[in-house]
């Protein structure tokens, strides 16, 4: 967090791929340093969730945020997200088909 503004910068040493036949990039890291901090921030009720903007330029990315997103709120609403220890989408989903 920069002081006395309320935006951050996360250095995220993650590999950049190619989503599907798409020329845009995506980064799976990233995507889960994003939910992670979101995620965070909200618990502590610095923020609420409509306070949060996620701003990328690459429309894999968009999309990669939009699902992990998701996930992490249906495993929240399921008591089964790991803060600092983000579940893969396919433990995550393995999980919630438990419940």
């Amino acid at each position: 967090m920069i002081s006395g503004f309320p935006i951050a910068w996360v250095n995220v040493t993650g590999q950049e791929s190619l989503r599907y036949n798409s020329r845009s990039i995506q980064n799976v890291k990233e995507a889960r340093a994003i939910v992670n901090l979101a995620a965070t921030l909200i618990g502590l009720q610095k923020f609420k969730n409509e306070d949060i903007v996620i701003i990328t330029s690459y429309s894999a990315q968009v999309k990669l945020l939009h699902s992990t997103l998701l996930e992490a709120c249906k495993a929240i609403m399921a008591g089964k997200y790991l803060e600092n220890g983000y579940l893969s989408p396919t433990q995550m989903e393995n999980e919630l088909k438990k419940i």
